[in-house]
């Protein structure tokens, strides 16, 4: 049996090797996740039992082979909080947690019925739920592995008022709802090639793919928007930093006021939000 600090050096060699961005730090990730610890805590008084080391070496070895590390541990950190993860989901990127906070700023009322379009591995409308207590959050998603996802991760964070569904859009959604989330694809079709390896060979094409200009289903989802809100009603949705003009343009003014975008971090366009009139 090798040494602790002996499989850690491999493991970064082996990352290394394939070219990985940040060795060092995905080699703790996976042991981590492996030994059951926090990528904070300390190796010196752990070790690898000879199943745990075979355990290891494997999901670097997945890792290596182009795999995101989302996927190879099966979870990841969103808004403070651990999601699991599979490749009928797209991975939660930080980004998407300052939707979180322009929804949290927002007035709402008491008990808001809230909806979240593209729920996925339910990242999004989970958080909601558990933010705000007294809220009513359903999810939907075309696809039925991605709303199984969802309703795991309800479970397993004990989400009582969050429900996920399988919904083209939020076609069979009653309503009304009071907020209105969104995380549709938006990477326009003919981009899909171009995409970095790792998200174009394993993330989910459905949840990446927006249509020619990748504005197809966001275009929808305003449209049957209408028919879901009242007024006072909130929509948000996250879109590519290029529709930073189109989108907004799908806001027929009649119907809705205060449409504006919102930046992310790094000062690129991420947001579209509206206010039913």
């Amino acid at each position: 049996m090798l040494t602790t600090w002996t499989v850690l050096k491999s493991g970064i060699k082996k990352l290394q090797l394939a070219g990985v961005e940040n060795p060092l730090w995905e080699t703790r990730v996976i042991a981590a996740h492996v030994l059951g610890i926090q990528t904070t805590d300390t190796f010196d008084q752990l070790s690898f039992s000879a199943q745990k080391e075979e355990s290891f070496f494997s999901l670097v070895n997945r890792r290596c082979s182009g795999e995101p590390l989302q996927y190879v541990i099966g979870c990841w950190d969103f808004y403070g909080r651990e999601f699991l993860l599979s490749p009928s989901v797209l991975i939660p990127r930080p980004e998407t947690e300052q939707l979180i906070d322009i929804v949290l700023e927002q007035t709402l009322p008491d008990s808001p019925s809230i909806l979240d379009v593209g729920t996925g591995s339910g990242a999004v409308g989970i958080t909601l739920a558990l933010e705000i207590p007294d809220s009513n959050v359903t999810g939907t998603d075309i696809s039925s592995e991605a709303v199984k996802q969802a309703q795991e991760n309800a479970m397993l964070l004990h989400a009582k008022n969050f429900t996920a569904v399988t919904d083209d859009l939020a076609s069979g959604q009653p309503g009304p709802f009071h907020v209105i989330t969104a995380n549709l694809p938006y990477v326009p079709s003919g981009e899909l090639p171009g995409l970095q390896g790792e998200v174009r060979d394993h993330e989910p094409h459905l949840a990446l793919d927006g249509g020619d200009n990748g504005t197809s289903l966001i275009l929808r989802m305003v449209e049957q928007s209408l028919g879901l809100t009242v007024s006072g009603s909130f929509l948000i949705l996250e879109t590519d930093c290029t529709h930073e003009e189109s989108v907004p343009a799908f806001f027929q003014r009649h119907y809705w006021k205060r449409v504006g975008t919102h930046r992310d971090l790094a000062g690129r366009h991420r947001f579209v939000s509206a206010v039913r009139r």
